[in-house]
């Protein structure tokens, strides 16, 4: 692989898990909405709701990706919930740094 492409994949490895941690956030409030009132609003909240989880399971697929070489390094294959777990302690960590500043 190039040295371009390892560095691509070192910061997706990075900052994708907090990405995915954000959207995932921002889905749920979203989601959590109240029902709309008429079905154009209710179509239009579906649709919406479909693209988030599909950019997320985007983010997700780009991860695993970026992740494969790390797989191989640490002779472990990283599931879902393991990549989920390290998206929210990224995030985690982001928002003990913010407070700090």
């Amino acid at each position: 692989m190039t040295d371009e492409l390892d560095q691509l994949k070192r910061q997706l490895r990075r900052s994708l898990p907090g990405r995915i941690s954000q959207a995932v956030a921002v889905y749920d409030g979203f989601a959590g909405q109240p029902p709309a009132e008429t079905a154009k609003e209710f179509t239009a909240h579906h649709g919406a709701c479909k693209a988030a989880l599909s950019h997320i399971d985007l983010l997700v697929k780009l991860l695993r990706w970026a992740a494969d070489e790390l797989k191989e390094e640490e002779g472990a294959d990283l599931s879902e919930a393991d990549l989920l777990a390290r998206a929210r302690a990224a995030l985690s960590d982001d928002a003990d740094e913010e407070d700090a500043s």
